[in-house]
């Protein structure tokens, strides 16, 4: 579905899109003629973010430079500022961002919680002895 939309928005990016519940770590406070009218304790916020995945046409391709580490950010607002279009394909799949020990232990657990949501594909066959040698 993700290439479909990529290919059909004739985007030179396409991000999967989704929305993230945030809990802010401080009590938010709206304030009104320096009076507080509100105060709401670690309140939750669900933004939309970026789900990490990608499908880049050629022309985002061809402004990677070569051998370097490139932000994403980067790369969406060159192609923003050059008047390309950028397109998001939201999703409601299962995410979880990998990025330490505690987040893969997260991850592995919610497989194990929502096995029925991963696709499960056979392991591909050992093709050597397909080939003659």
């Amino acid at each position: 579905a993700l290439v479909c939309h990529h290919r059909d928005a004739g985007a030179a990016l396409t991000s999967a899109v989704h929305f993230e519940p945030f809990r802010i770590p401080y009590g938010e406070v709206q304030v009104q003629d320096g009076t507080i009218v509100t105060y709401l304790e670690k309140p939750e916020r669900r933004i939309l973010v970026s789900s990490g995945v990608f499908m880049l046409s050629s022309r985002a391709i061809a402004l990677l430079p070569v051998g370097q580490r490139t932000e994403v950010s980067w790369l969406v607002n060159r192609l923003l500022a050059e008047g390309a279009k950028v397109a998001a394909f939201h999703h409601d799949a299962c995410w979880i961002d990998v990025n330490d020990s505690a987040a893969v232990a997260r991850a592995e657990q919610m497989i194990r919680d929502h096995a029925e949501a991963f696709e499960v594909r056979e392991p591909a066959a050992n093709l050597s002895h397909n080939r003659g040698s």
